[in-house]
């Protein structure tokens, strides 16, 4: 009859003498410790998963005789920083699903946070006067 009047049960068991309040605050404690642990263990799966899919291309370099290992460092660091970003992005990015669901509020302002990295990412321009080095290097000078 219990179960059939409260659909859900508590199911912990502690030694000792406790009072509800204070193995509610230890459960509850315990619960956001597990859910930061998790949380800064799927994004560095995601930062290392999308690393590890540039491990083919990065072995590819390695075969060129003389400079190959400068290649694969180089593409190995920019791969890293690609990484870190995209799987950032992409972290934030179901945090930010998940929070629209469950809070909507904190959701949507996390989705402000997300659209506005996305939008520095694609639309920061250099400035007008601003020559890249490339095309500084290949311009003649002339006085």
């Amino acid at each position: 009859m219990f179960k059939a009047v409260f659909t859900e049960t508590l199911d912990e068991i502690r030694q000792g003498v406790m009072s509800k309040d204070s193995l509610f605050d230890a459960m509850a404690g315990e619960n956001s410790t597990s859910t930061v642990a998790i949380r800064w263990l799927a994004w560095f799966l995601n930062v290392f998963g999308h690393y590890l899919l540039w491990s083919p291309v990065i072995a590819l370099f390695k075969w060129i005789p003389f400079v190959g290992w400068l290649f694969a460092y180089v593409i190995s660091l920019v791969a890293c920083i690609f990484s870190c970003v995209w799987g950032t992005m992409i972290h934030l990015l179901v945090m930010t699903v998940a929070w629209i669901v469950y809070r909507p509020l904190f959701g949507l302002l996390l989705l402000c946070g997300v659209a506005a990295c996305v939008g520095v990412m694609f639309f920061v321009k250099p400035k007008e006067g601003d020559v890249p080095a490339d095309e500084a290097a290949a311009a003649p000078v002339t006085k």
